[in-house]
């Protein structure tokens, strides 16, 4: 009778168990859908840096992984939930988080979905939009995009996805062409928005602005024979290195205006109706209304902040005195500057009440934006990696 009693106590126990990492896993997944769910139809922008900033964290790539860093838990964990998952990266893997591919961009939500470019399965040298659930099953191709070698900066507006790709010569040398594709996720179709071809092309930033759409690049005007005839030269490079800041259509894609400088560290800044960008280390800003164009700061190299609040643009620099990080703060409409130092924080990002960047170690991490604005950077919040590729 005891015997009975111990096996049935001891199979009470292991149900509780077992309903209790049911309800465990489920209660994880519903979090999962909330959390991303709050940021559905923000603007989206991606670049070389991998990362992907919204109100309630930051969605990013890792060794083709991707991960959620969650600031109401702190942790920074990949968006597969299944526990039983072993996470394993091959071209078979069944793990949400995992993306084969020689090249992943664009990670975004987008409604209930993930969406990302990556280089297609079916066709070489080609790219595709991919779209998954928000743990990263269900996945399937969405749509055929352009054919290229590298992708770039990655846009979400609206229905729109803008992508900004170089496609080099089949010989390996120079690239040839630098590119902006759109497609329209509700009309179903995709165009070459712009395409130029040269030399030494470098994209450098996008942005969404009131009336048009921007673009930033780098080329060189030099040609080819010489560029290669002098591929050690770094003065002769410089000398014919040429940068463009366009105002595009964002239907026909016209141009519109172009400028003469470029987006700092693959970044443009729209806000309130003007653009900011660099020109000779010296800042400006561009009136969509009017088209005027006015120097608003010199010498700094400033490196704009996308997001943040409304009537301000934000910048991190370095201190000319010091070298020293730093956050500049510009009053759009009177004109003012604010700084504070936020060493050892390295500044990304504003969205919401939070800034997002890296602490002095390189890892994810955040602070809030009325701390930054005073100078206390004395609560630098460190997301806690909960898995690392082995």
């Amino acid at each position: 009778m005891k015997g009975k009693q111990k096996k049935i106590i001891i199979c009470g126990i292991l149900l509780v168990l077992f309903v209790g990492a049911v309800i465990g896993v489920k209660s994880y997944q519903d979090k999962m859908k909330n959390r991303l769910w709050s940021s559905k139809w923000e603007d989206s922008f991606w670049n070389l840096n991998n990362e992907n900033y919204m109100t309630d964290g930051i969605l990013r790539q890792q060794d083709s992984y991707i991960r959620f860093c969650d600031n109401s838990t702190g942790k920074d964990d990949l968006i597969c939930v299944d526990q039983n998952c072993s996470h394993e990266a091959s071209k078979d893997s069944a793990c949400g988080a995992y993306v084969y591919a020689s090249q992943l961009a664009g990670i975004a939500i987008r409604g209930s979905h993930i969406m990302y470019v990556a280089d297609s399965k079916e066709d070489y040298g080609k790219y595709a939009l991919y779209v998954a659930d928000l743990e990263g099953k269900d996945r399937r191709k969405l749509a055929d995009l352009m054919q290229a070698d590298q992708v770039y900066d990655v846009l979400y507006h609206g229905s729109m996805v803008y992508i900004s790709y170089l496609q080099m010569e089949k010989d390996g040398q120079e690239s040839t062409v630098y590119g902006i594709y759109a497609y329209d996720l509700q009309e179903k179709k995709g165009q070459h928005l712009f395409q130029e071809e040269g030399n030494n092309y470098t994209p450098d930033g996008m942005a969404m602005g009131e009336k048009w759409f921007y673009i930033s690049y780098a080329y060189s005007d030099a040609a080819k024979d010489d560029i290669l005839a002098h591929s050690e030269d770094r003065q002769f490079e410089k000398e014919h290195v040429r940068t463009c800041v366009k105002a595009l259509d964002p239907v026909s894609g016209k141009v519109k205006e172009s400028l003469d400088g470029f987006g700092n560290n693959n970044v443009l800044l729209c806000k309130n109706g003007y653009l900011f960008y660099t020109k000779d280390q010296d800042l400006y800003r561009y009136s969509e209304q009017n088209g005027s164009v006015e120097k608003i700061n010199e010498k700094g190299d400033y490196i704009a902040m996308t997001g943040g609040a409304e009537g301000k643009a934000y910048f991190r620099m370095a201190d000319p005195k010091t070298g020293k990080l730093m956050c500049a703060v510009y009053d759009i409409a009177d004109g003012k500057w604010s700084s504070q130092v936020t060493e050892p924080f390295f500044a990304k990002a504003v969205r919401g009440d939070h800034v997002y960047g890296m602490d002095a170690e390189g890892n994810p991490a955040w602070i809030p934006l009325k701390a930054m604005e005073k100078g206390d950077v004395s609560k630098i919040h460190v997301y806690k990696s909960q898995w690392d590729v082995e």
